[in-house]
């Protein structure tokens, strides 16, 4: 058998919150809203023992990659890239430990002006007051994160 749980005090006195708090939203995002400018960041890999000439080479293009993702994307580079490592190196569709290879992080200012993004919210997701509360199941629900199973066992009894 496993160890007793002690020290309960550090679990989460209350349930979790499903709703969103359009109001502390509203609040964090105001803080930014007229700074055009973020700071944005990136990694590679590089093999380990690379002579310095060869990383400075693939570095160089591995960051002049990014910036031109970036700007694809709608951002304009608005500082000098640096690029900070070696950390290491995990395989993104694993997550095991890439033990020949190191990550590098590069990061820059990037700045933009931001499109007006419009995103459809079901209202039964939104606090209407302090003690408003959803369950688990209605949050599911209305978030369209519906299970499988549980959409197929829907869709059979409206056939019926």
């Amino acid at each position: 058998m496993g160890a007793p749980l002690t020290n309960l005090s550090t679990l989460p006195k209350t349930a979790p919150e499903f709703l969103l708090d359009t109001e502390k939203l509203n609040k964090r995002l105001a803080a930014t809203a007229n700074n055009p400018r973020r700071w944005l960041t990136g990694s590679f890999h590089a093999s380990k023992g690379m002579s310095r000439q060869m990383f400075e080479n693939m570095a160089k293009e591995k960051v002049g990659k990014w910036v031109e993702w970036k700007a694809k994307e709608g951002w304009v580079l608005d500082s000098k890239p640096q690029v900070f490592g070696p950390f290491r190196a995990y395989a993104l569709n694993s997550n095991l430990p890439l033990l020949g290879n190191d990550e590098f992080r590069v990061r820059a200012v990037f700045k933009t002006v931001p499109k007006p993004i419009r995103t459809m919210i079901d209202p039964a997701i939104i606090k209407q007051a302090p003690d408003h509360t959803l369950t688990r199941h209605e949050a599911v629900k209305a978030w369209g994160m519906e299970s499988v199973i549980a959409r197929a066992r829907r869709e059979m009894r409206i056939a019926r």
